[in-house]
């Protein structure tokens, strides 16, 4: 009997000096391991992310969005399918809007144009970035979607409009969009981020659309090119492993158990979380220095040039480095390669956008297509250009890309994209009045 309370008691002993040995010696280490990841998130966040506060115009914007009108639509595959059409089709003719279809524009028409005044009227929209200082994955963030469904009401919209000669009212609806999707760009974001392609989607048919776009438009799409991109996509994938890193390193679970209100029933269940999470913290931070180190070699590995050689597979094989089998965040890797293309394909998209105005305003001053054209040289890709030509008869013109990216695709069905080549038959006759 006393040789069996030993051996318990030795037990016990040895069990409490292994959890102790763990709980001190684990915490201590995985800190010092930690330590300089710590400090290149400080300098992240110093260098990369400008900490603002909401202007009143967000907030009032914020008030005039609450009502999402647009989820209750019944028609949103129609509508969907319908701009498709109209947006990808390359002839100028845009067919009369479906009366399922119609009924929205005059139903909306009253809440949309409250939201066109106060972005118009008002400083532009400015959310705060203070809350990515401690964003977890449970932290609720602005999600913008309801502007990727307000540009759908505004692309309707503008292509009755352009369909019934009131090019104006689709410049004013043009300014709106841009309005929105700059300062949604401005968030660090991936979903900011994807939101803004979103509406460039619509924007790049509309233009093309337009006989002719004024010279203020064609240096905002100008600089739009020469704007980083690259760098702002980067940030925004890295603010998607900043929110896994953070809630590991904080073990966001076991906190939010912490902080509930404390009441009689809830006491016990606080005062377990509070010990378990003692044993916890070291495997939630060695789980997040896991990811970062993992993930970490993404960012290093992005092209940040001559994007059309991106290779997405080979690609997504180096950033699909499993993670440790013992990591908490194993079988919940985001995939994020998938992402790039997008933004890859938007920006040859909207330089394509712009050797087609600049075409077509030069055929408008001559009566004809150009025999050539300027500046057919493209800034995404170093060893591609875009390549025009008129048929013999003089009656077609058409520009393409001398040779698809690797990853370019056809676009699915569904979704407001474009092929890499633009064609036309139908010479701008009539220059928009200023």
């Amino acid at each position: 009997m006393k040789n069996t309370t030993r051996l318990l008691i030795i037990l016990n002993i040895t069990l409490i000096s292994i959890a102790l040995l763990w709980v001190i010696g684990g915490n201590i280490y995985a800190q010092q391991q930690k330590q300089p990841i710590d400090q290149y998130w400080d300098n992240f966040f110093e260098k990369k992310i400008e900490i603002v506060k909401t202007n009143q115009s967000a907030l009032k914007l914020e008030k005039l969005r609450s009502i999402n009108f647009f989820n209750r639509l019944n028609d949103r595959e129609a509508i969907k399918l319908y701009l498709e059409h109209q947006l990808e089709n390359q002839l100028k003719t845009i067919d009369i809007t479906p009366q399922k279809i119609h009924h929205i524009l005059t139903d909306f028409e009253p809440k949309v144009t409250a939201i066109r005044h106060q972005i118009l009227t008002s400083d532009p929209p400015q959310w705060g970035t203070e809350i990515y200082l401690n964003q977890t994955r449970a932290t609720p963030l602005p999600s913008f979607l309801f502007f990727a469904n307000l540009q759908q009401f505004l692309a309707l919209d503008s292509l009755d409009k352009i369909r019934s000669g009131q090019i104006q009212e689709v410049l004013d609806n043009l300014e709106l969009s841009w309005r929105i999707r700059e300062s949604i760009r401005k968030q660090p974001t991936l979903i900011a981020q994807l939101v803004s392609i979103i509406i460039d989607s619509y924007l790049i048919g509309l233009f093309r659309k337009l006989d002719y776009v004024p010279p203020e438009w064609q240096d905002r799409i100008n600089q739009l090119l020469n704007q980083d991109y690259y760098n702002s996509f980067s940030i925004s994938n890295e603010m998607e492993v900043w929110a896994a890193y953070n809630s590991l390193s904080n073990l966001s679970i076991y906190f939010k158990l912490i902080n509930k209100d404390d009441n009689q029933s809830q006491n016990s269940q606080n005062i377990f979380a509070q010990f378990i999470y003692l044993f916890h913290k070291p495997y939630g931070t060695f789980s997040a220095i896991d990811l970062f180190r993992k993930r970490h070699l993404f960012f290093q590995s992005i092209p940040n040039k001559n994007f059309c050689d991106f290779d997405s597979e080979k690609f997504k094989k180096q950033y699909e480095q499993p993670l440790a089998s013992w990591n908490l965040m194993k079988g919940e890797e985001s995939l994020l390669t998938n992402q790039w293309p997008k933004l890859f394909r938007r920006l040859i998209n909207w330089e394509l956008t712009l050797k087609i105005i600049q075409v077509k305003e030069i055929a408008a001053k001559q009566g004809k297509w150009p025999e050539k054209v300027p500046g057919l040289e493209t800034s995404i890709c170093e060893d591609r250009q875009w390549i025009y030509k008129v048929s013999p008869d003089g009656k077609t013109m058409s520009i393409s890309y001398s040779k698809p990216p690797s990853w370019w695709q056809k676009p699915k069905t569904g979704t407001v994209d474009y092929p890499l080549s633009y064609s036309s038959q139908q010479i701008p006759r009539l220059k928009h009045k200023e």
